[in-house]
């Protein structure tokens, strides 16, 4: 069994003997300093990414430190929070698992590492935040909620620097990751409309935090009162209901059928 020894660090000092250029312009072409050339900012960004440069997190917040005077100590972690009651149904969506993929890679990047905690019997909220205190760890990243509200009871979140993932988890009020809902559903209806379908319905959950609806409805109105079919929304809590108010919904709207859309497609062509 072959084993592969670790790379050695690559610095900063590394890269730019290899570009020939000081490392004072190199640090100032990494960060995309405008005063730098943008050809030689590319260079070195590019050469940075082939040698496996990664900033190092303590080093940056060093030289945050005596540039701001921060007081606050150095760390070189991100805490990402599951609060899901079963806490692998979470990433079993494709776009939640793109959420942690994307924050741990873009974590791994900059020279951080991204370690997820889950809330559950044995880690209450104030016993994470004194974890996270004790391990100088100061980034929070908080996925979506799912069909329950997350309950930190107690959680002191001024101390830490928060990025909420979509529109689920409405506190604490913190920077905010999302897709653009609003224009997606904007979109979906302008495509399936596009490929010769006409009334086309909207069937939701009452549960579904997100403003695709919006977007979709929006694009519907700009058609004929004809095509304007009543979205329904379902409540997900009994699903022979949720059949019955289907059946009706459908009886009473007669919304495009796939099929037809398929063919009004192939006859315009």
């Amino acid at each position: 069994m072959s084993s592969t020894l670790p790379k050695s660090h690559v610095t900063l000092r590394d890269v730019a003997s290899q570009l020939d250029v000081s490392h004072t312009t190199f640090s100032r072409a990494l960060r995309d300093d405008p005063q730098i050339s943008k050809a030689m900012r590319e260079q070195v960004q590019k050469t940075a990414r082939e040698m496996g440069h990664r900033p190092d997190p303590i080093l940056s917040a060093l030289a945050h430190y005596r540039r701001g005077k921060n007081k606050r100590s150095i760390g070189a972690e991100l805490a990402w929070i599951n609060h899901w009651p079963n806490p692998k149904k979470l990433r079993s969506y494709k776009e939640f698992n793109l959420y942690w993929e994307g924050a741990f890679d873009e974590a791994e990047h900059c020279g951080f590492r991204l370690e997820e905690f889950v809330l559950d019997k044995n880690l209450s909220p104030s016993r994470l935040g004194k974890i996270l205190r004790a391990r100088n760890i100061r980034g929070i990243l908080l996925p979506p909620s799912g069909d329950v509200a997350p309950n930190l009871g107690d959680f002191v979140w001024d101390e830490f620097c928060i990025v909420r993932f979509g529109h689920s988890v409405s506190y604490p009020h913190a920077h905010l990751v999302s897709s653009d809902q609003l224009t997606d559903g904007l979109i979906a209806h302008e495509n399936i409309w596009e490929n010769g379908c006409r009334r086309i319905g909207l069937v939701t959950s009452a549960k579904a935090h997100t403003r695709f609806s919006a977007g979709f409805l929006f694009s519907q109105m700009k058609r004929d009162s004809g095509q304007q079919l009543p979205a329904l929304i379902l409540m997900q809590d009994k699903s022979d209901d949720d059949q019955r108010l289907l059946a009706a919904w459908l009886k009473k709207n007669k919304p495009g059928h796939p099929d037809r859309c398929h063919r009004t497609t192939r006859s315009a062509q």
